[in-house]
């Protein structure tokens, strides 16, 4: 039943993987790299589990939902629908040192792309809801992010303050987790 199922997904799925890239399969761990399919400038390949193998499959972006700030001091966060429809988060963690009295923000950390698909991350109780950000989180090269952001087109519907953090996303991914001029280096410590 399970390698009926991985076959299922793997015959729904196969416009994702080229003749040649059709599926890897690997037991143990999985490496984020690999080429993507043919025709396609995209090298960034996300590890699906079907029947107990890690199947990497290559990642498009269809469309742009949104790009924020998180509140942790300045994280950024682009989420996008690949071209099945899954919804997947890339973000891009702040790094940040304290000092007495202030924060010093030296840049950003390397990507991480988020699977955001509620079924995917922790159950919701009630004393503990999950955000999208639970979900299972993938670690990128900063060439696997700027493939994707390179994908991203600004839609008309994105606000004024979302296409400011989409342009400080990228900023900071061409910079290779550089702070963008318009984020301040230093900052008072705040309270939450």
């Amino acid at each position: 039943m399970a390698s009926d199922m991985a076959e299922n997904y793997r015959q729904r799925h196969s416009h994702l993987f080229s003749e040649t890239d059709h599926m890897v399969r690997k037991r143990t761990g999985w490496p984020c790299v690999g080429s993507a399919r043919r025709g396609t400038a995209l090298p960034v390949l996300v590890p699906q589990e079907a029947d107990g193998y890690q199947i990497h499959m290559a990642l498009t972006v269809k469309s742009l939902l949104d790009v924020e700030m998180i509140r942790d001091g300045g994280s950024l966060a682009a989420t996008f629908c690949d071209e099945v429809g899954s919804k997947w988060i890339l973000l891009l963690e702040i790094d940040q040192i304290s000092h007495e009295s202030k924060v010093e923000t030296l840049g950003f950390k390397k990507p991480v792309l988020i699977d955001a698909d509620p079924a995917k991350r922790p159950m919701d109780t009630e004393g503990c809801i999950w955000s999208a950000l639970s979900g299972p989180a993938y670690s990128l090269t900063w060439e696997e992010a700027e493939a994707l952001v390179g994908q991203i087109s600004e839609p008309a519907t994105l606000t004024e303050r979302a296409a400011r953090y989409l342009n400080q996303f990228r900023i900071a991914i061409d910079s290779r987790g550089g702070l963008p001029p318009d984020m301040a280096r230093f900052s008072p410590i705040g309270r939450f």
